[in-house]
């Protein structure tokens, strides 16, 4: 009995990184096809990356975001939330040119759940008005990866656009 508890605890996080090494391809596709669909305004490809339920998508203001507020009569709570829908119906409606990037991706997965923690920066017209660290959520469905939650940190950039706006 003993022998086999050892045999498991050694072999169990070998099982699970192997988990993780065959999903990373199709996660880190999750990851290009959010970015893609970001700058190409494609709400259907972006909508159908998510889980077909309610979906959490809360963001948290760095202090420093808050502390530098354009307004300081109109300050956000420091936690706020979303949804994708809202998400990318502003990028589609928008005239500028939108993009995420990411980088620092980590990917955790059993096979079954997995969880994508990234660094990304916001670009608008080139200019890129915030960033922070972020993460996924995702479960396997029997139609691939889902998306099921989003959380991420912001922190704003108070550097002016060029040409001061």
């Amino acid at each position: 009995m003993r022998s086999s508890l050892i045999a498991f605890l050694f072999v169990s996080p070998l099982l699970f990184a192997q988990a993780e090494d065959q999903f990373r391809p199709e996660i880190m596709q999750i990851i290009e096809d959010f970015r893609i669909s970001i700058i190409e305004k494609d709400e259907e490809r972006f909508l159908d990356l998510f889980y077909n339920g309610p979906v959490p998508w809360l963001g948290v203001w760095s202090d420093s975001s808050l502390d530098d507020w354009p307004d300081p009569n109109d300050v956000p709570p420091k936690v706020f939330s979303d949804t994708h829908e809202h998400f990318i119906e502003g990028i589609a409606n928008s005239t500028r040119d939108m993009e995420e990037t990411f980088s620092d991706i980590e990917i955790k997965s059993d096979g079954d759940i997995a969880s994508v923690y990234f660094k990304y920066s916001f670009l608008n017209n080139g200019y890129k008005t915030n960033w922070g660290d972020e993460e996924w959520q995702l479960v396997r469905t029997s139609s691939g990866w889902k998306i099921n939650s989003v959380i991420y940190s912001v922190i704003l950039n108070t550097e002016p656009r060029d040409g001061g706006n």
